[in-house]
């Protein structure tokens, strides 16, 4: 509808119509400016190593330079050393192509030392890598051989001669191993000689024995004070003590105490047996009992001379010679026989004068 004012006419709105058509997209305005960048993400997962390129292509060998030149006189064989100032040739280290020599100038080996070696404290001669000599100082401790005494911790004063010579010494003092394996097993022991393969192999806390001999006291673990010599003797004591054996074999099998056995085999079956005293060859070889006395010079049942401590009697089984006297025998005590020669009696002295037996 229109409308007439004054001025001029104009129209009242209507309802609005349907929408027209989209016109054609107009061109694009001028691109704003770059906004800021972005917070950076995190970084991905390393990817696969990619494959080796193949190698390149050798280059060319360079020319060999010159031969230089070494102005110092010497003879074949002679090294050098160095003087502080200039280069000079020595024989103290002499190499001929086949063998070294120091202070050697013909030597005969791979290596051949004219004169003293000397290896700074706590140093060890090795021979296929292995210690074969070594000497501790303040301790010491002196070995020679494979791995002997290398287990020594505390232990001082020990000599360790053999292969396993005294392997095992750990903190035990002032003993002597000679012998392939001897007190190989000694852990703390002190004062012993083990000499002769084998010899107090299996010892560990015994003390002040002497052993000498193969395989002699060679089970002895705590056993001491004791003296074997000979083959295998007192091999099988164990703890036994103050035994004295010696002869091969003898007090083999022993394992008691305060046995005397002298002579090959001696004692060679007792067991447990103490206070013995067996004197000669197979002197008391089947005795298993304690304080007897066998002198003999058989393995026979009935010795020259057989006793029992414990009872205080002696035997003797054959026949006894007293070698005749002039004259009675001075401060006799009860007891004390002898042959008189101008009698021809056996006399006896019962404390207060001497009768005759007959």
């Amino acid at each position: 509808m229109l409308l007439a004012v004054p001025y001029a006419m104009y129209a009242l709105d209507g309802n609005e119509g349907p929408a027209g058509p989209t016109g054609p997209t107009g061109d694009p305005g001028i691109q704003g400016p770059t906004g800021d960048p972005g917070l950076q993400g995190p970084t991905g997962d390393q990817g696969l190593q990619g494959l080796t390129g193949p190698a390149g292509v050798t280059g060319p060998t360079g020319v060999t330079g010159p031969t230089g030149t070494f102005n110092v006189a010497g003879t074949a064989g002679q090294t050098l050393r160095n003087d502080g100032t200039s280069w000079v040739a020595s024989s103290v280290l002499f190499n001929d192509e086949t063998f070294v020599g120091i202070n050697q100038i013909n030597p005969s080996h791979p290596l051949d030392v004219n004169g003293n070696m000397n290896l700074s404290l706590g140093s060890r001669y090795k021979i296929g890598n292995q210690d074969v000599l070594f000497y501790d100082n303040p301790l010491q401790n002196f070995a020679c051989g494979y791995w002997a005494g290398i287990n020594n911790t505390t232990g001082y004063f020990n000599t360790s001669l053999g292969y396993f010579a005294g392997f095992h010494t750990t903190s035990g003092y002032a003993n002597t191993y000679v012998g392939f394996s001897a007190g190989t097993n000694l852990y703390h022991g002190s004062s012993n000689t083990f000499v002769g393969s084998g010899a107090g192999t299996w010892a560990d806390t015994a003390i002040a024995n002497t052993f000498i001999g193969a395989n002699s006291g060679n089970n002895n673990i705590k056993g001491s004070y004791n003296t074997f010599l000979g083959y295998m003797t007192g091999s099988q004591n164990v703890s036994g003590i103050n035994n004295v054996f010696i002869g091969s074999s003898a007090g083999l099998n022993a394992k008691g105490s305060n046995n005397v056995m002298l002579g090959t085999e001696a004692g060679l079956m007792n067991q447990n047996g103490s206070g013995n005293v067996f004197l000669g060859h197979h002197a008391g070889v089947g005795e298993m009992g304690s304080n007897k006395l066998y002198i003999t010079n058989t393995s026979g049942s009935n010795p020259l001379i057989y006793g029992d401590f414990s009872t205080g009697t002696a035997t003797i089984n054959d026949v006894l010679v007293l070698t005749p006297r002039s004259s009675a025998p001075p401060a006799p005590l009860p007891g004390t026989i002898y042959y008189d020669g101008g009698l021809n009696k056996l006399r006896v002295y019962d404390g207060v004068s001497w009768q005759n037996c007959w």
